[in-house]
């Protein structure tokens, strides 16, 4: 993924893209013994963002003794 690279925000293009990002930033760092999330959910977005019979979008990451994870 390159500075150039767009993606609709949320969309499975993007949580692929930030679970690109995310990982490379994190790569050099020790996080074994350390557990963090972060999170965030978004009401009323647009129809084609939606899981069936969802109503929010949202994505979240999570380190957890040394494994991250990123889902969206």
């Amino acid at each position: 993924m390159t500075a150039e690279d767009r993606h609709e925000f949320c969309s499975s293009a993007w949580a692929d893209g930030v679970r690109i990002v995310i990982g490379e930033l994190l790569a050099d760092i020790d996080f074994k013994g350390i557990t963090m999330s972060f999170s965030e959910e978004f009401t009323s977005p647009p129809a084609h963002l939606l899981a069936s019979g969802g109503a929010t979008v949202g994505w979240h990451y999570r380190i957890e003794d040394g494994a991250l994870s990123v889902e969206g």
